[in-house]
């Protein structure tokens, strides 16, 4: 398999996870009018905001998902996987398409954590 076909199937897979995601969090609230006017705000698309956070961030995409959110824009949150195995969280402003966050996730685990794990 090419490493362009690689890539679209890996896109479009994450583009599904996070539509499932997206949808799941959406039957939990009821508060659909604001989704539908944060929806037809947005300018870009889950597949395009996944796009532009792997042109900033190299790795894995394995979460993305839309935040009709009450104060500003509405925006989506793409979550990476470094190679270096951090966990990069990268907002996306779903109206100016600009990165508005780019920051290593805390994923609770301490390095006292991992020590203990790797010595056991």
């Amino acid at each position: 398999m090419s490493k362009i076909t690689k890539k679209i199937a890996m896109l479009s897979t994450a583009a599904l996870l996070a539509i499932g995601t997206a949808q799941v969090s959406l039957a939990d609230n009821d508060d659909f009018p604001r989704l539908e006017s944060a929806l037809n705000a947005s300018k870009i698309t889950l597949v395009q905001a996944i796009d532009i956070a792997t042109q900033k961030q190299a790795g894995t995409v394995v979460e993305a998902d839309f935040h009709p959110h009450r104060k500003g824009n509405p925006f989506y949150e793409v979550e990476i996987l470094t190679s270096d195995k951090q966990l990069k969280e990268l907002r996306i402003d779903a109206v100016t398409s600009e990165v508005i966050r780019n920051e290593v996730k805390d994923t609770g685990c301490r390095d006292s954590d991992r020590h203990h794990r790797r010595s056991h």
